[in-house]
């Protein structure tokens, strides 16, 4: 009884801790390519504007409308528009990163299953750092296989459900141990 009740608690605890993982390094090879980004300038500074410039061409009848993005790193998330340039599939805009280090640009599209997530990841880099080995002319944007997030929704939301989420795994390990202390006691008590 106590090895199943220590398995479910290792079991609960690893599902748990893996959503913290890391994220794996984006291929082409492992997802579907939308499009290409290019950076100017190709090595981003922390405090420097950088123009991205993307270009989406697998996809059916690209949107003339602006594309939310969001940059996320950390607690620092920059969110924008994605402006089209009037050439079919092409979209500009300009930032300026504060921290240095790996940056995500998640690009979304409604589309008919809903909300689709197109993303690439490149490096911020301060003053005083190089990159190490070639910089890519430009980056393969391709099509997460997380859903985007809808739109409309309050920031707060995404937050709050992983609190909830935590709550009820840690109430459900309170819970068996409990039951797992009860189950003893009654034992000692019968012999």
């Amino acid at each position: 009884m106590r090895t199943l009740a220590v398995v479910t608690i290792l079991v609960l605890g690893l599902t748990v801790l893996a959503g913290f993982g890391p994220q794996r390094e984006l291929s082409e090879q492992d997802q579907p390519v939308a499009g290409r980004l290019w950076l100017d300038p190709q090595v981003p500074r922390v405090g420097e504007s950088v123009q991205m410039r993307t270009v989406l061409f697998n996809l059916e009848n690209p949107p003339l409308l602006p594309l939310p993005y969001e940059s996320p790193r950390g607690g620092d998330t920059i969110v924008g528009l994605f402006m089209p340039t009037g050439r079919t599939g092409e979209y500009i805009t300009r930032l300026t990163y504060t921290q240095p280090g790996r940056r995500w640009i998640n690009i979304y599209l409604e589309g008919p299953e809903g909300r689709l997530a197109l993303r690439t990841a490149f490096w911020v880099f301060d003053d005083d750092e190089l990159p190490e080995g070639p910089v890519p002319e430009s980056l393969a944007v391709v099509v997460s296989p997380e859903p985007g997030r809808e739109a409309g929704l309050p920031p707060w939301l995404e937050p709050a459900t992983y609190i909830a989420i935590v709550v009820v795994i840690a109430a459900e390990l309170a819970i068996i141990a409990w039951s797992l202390i009860f189950v003893r006691r009654q034992q000692r008590l019968a012999v």
